[in-house]
This record gives C-alpha cells, structure tokens and sequence, in this order.
C-alpha cells in the first residue's frame, strides 16, 4: 500500500538545507519528524527567505506534480514583504532590518533589487497614492496567496495544516525605511485589515498555535525563541523543530480524525 505523501512548504523554518541546521549537526526539520510519526512520505519544497507568494506556488506545483498520489499538505507561512522574482532559487528580496548581506556577487545584486523596489515605492506613494494603500497591496498580494492555497486544497480534498513561521504582516513598512517603528507597524495592520482575505484568513480552523492568524509576536518566531540554535542563529533546535511538529501532528489528528496506535516521543526541556 501506498503511503500518503506529506507536502511541506515554507521558509528557511521548513527548508531541511539550511546551512544553520547542517552547522548545528541537524539533519531533520519538522516535516520529517511529522512523516515519520504519521508514517507518510515527505516532500519538502520550502527556500529559505521565500515569501508567500512563492510558498504558495511552489505548493502547488508540488500538489499537480504528485496528483496520483494520496497527499497531506503542512505549510509554515513567511512574511507578506519578502518576493522572490521569477522564482529564482537565489533572487530573494527580504527587505528585512538587519539581514546580513548574501555572498557576492549575488547579495550585491540583491541589495540593488531591494533599493530600487524601495525607491519605485517611495514614487508611488508621493502624490500617487496613500502609503496606507501601499501598505494594503503588499499585505493582499500575500494574504491571497495564503487564502487561495487553502481554498485550492480544500476544493480537492486534500488535508492541508498551516502555522506561521514569521508574523505576516509584520515588516511590511520596512519596504519603505528600515527602521523600528511601532507606530508605523499599527499602520500597516490597520490598512492590511481592509483587505478582502483577511476576515476570510481570520475563520480558518485548520492553524497551529494561537487560532487568530494576525495576533502579533505569535508565529514560531516569537514562541520558540528558547529554543533557538543560538542568539545569533535564531532557527530552531532539534527540540523546537520537534515541538512545531507536535503541533501538527496533534491539529492533523483533530482535524481529519486519524488514529495512530503510538504516543509521539518528542524531546522537551
């Protein structure tokens, strides 16, 4: 018999070759530990720095490539200001405050990129349009992405389980300066709040920790900060990795009635 094939997309929290996890002797991210409990085949197709646009494709492309199969999909969502052009496996734009500059010359390139979309913003925005409106578009394009993955997966009857590796919408104003700004971040979730997905996102049963989508500082960012490979490194452990897959193991279980005849063993402090 055939086993179910475990799809699992995300960000470099999802993305088993990571160089953090090699360099911490880690050879086994969540999803592995899922299909090893619910005994399914995994594929992982998560990048590191992607966004949600890209997650959602990339999840997708997987589903249709694999359509003969039996499939579950488990997604750890990113952050609404990261894009990766045309899918370049190393064109991810982050705009992320305090990112370390990638190798060159690639990083060169991809500082270039983010400064520009900056400076094409920063027109828009001057006489153009409201920056409350900037800040609305940017949070759609990736809340589309998050809703209509769900929809398409429902629509085929395929058991999909998301989490949140990062706070979408969270970092959206760094697009225009990147700069800590409290005040600025209300700005952009109040703007991102007319969007037609949100209220939509916000009904979902099928997420992984705090059951509302938005609540800020609840991604595993926040939550697993004990559990980082170091200060420096701040990617989950061993143990956070198999913490993250505890959880959805037990909403997989909740939601789509499986039993199993095993206690999950996970490692805790």
């Amino acid at each position: 018999m055939t086993k179910k094939l475990l799809i699992a997309a995300g960000d470099s929290w999802t993305n088993d070759t990571e160089d953090c996890y090699r360099g911490a002797g880690m050879r086994e991210v969540w999803p592995d530990y899922v299909a090893k409990f619910l005994d399914f085949d995994v594929l992982n197709v998560a990048h590191g720095g992607a966004g949600n646009q890209y997650i959602c494709d990339k999840a997708i492309d997987a589903i249709e490539n694999n359509s003969d199969r039996e499939l579950v999909v488990m997604v750890g969502w990113s952050q609404s200001h990261r894009i990766v052009p045309y899918e370049m496996m190393n064109g991810q734009l982050t705009h992320t405050l305090l990112m370390p500059e990638a190798e060159p010359p690639m990083g060169k390139y991809k500082k270039q990129a983010e400064i520009a979309i900056q400076e094409l913003a920063k027109c828009h925005i001057d006489g153009k349009m409201p920056k409350e409106e900037f800040y609305l578009q940017v949070g759609n394009q990736s809340m589309r992405a998050i809703y209509l993955l769900n929809d398409y997966c429902q629509r085929r009857n395929i058991p999909i389980i998301q989490g949140r590796a990062l706070d979408t919408l969270s970092g959206i104003e760094w697009i225009l300066k990147a700069e800590m700004n409290p005040y600025e971040r209300d700005i952009v979730y109040e703007s991102c709040k007319k969007s037609v997905y949100y209220d939509k996102i916000k009904k979902f049963k099928n997420l992984i920790g705090d059951p509302d989508f938005f609540k800020r500082q609840a991604s595993w960012f926040s939550v697993y900060k004990q559990y980082y490979i170091s200060n420096e490194e701040k990617h989950p452990n061993s143990q956070g990795m198999q913490l993250i897959a505890h959880s959805f193991v037990s909403k997989y279980l909740e939601m789509y009635e499986e039993t199993t005849e095993e206690e999950p063993v996970y490692v805790y402090d």
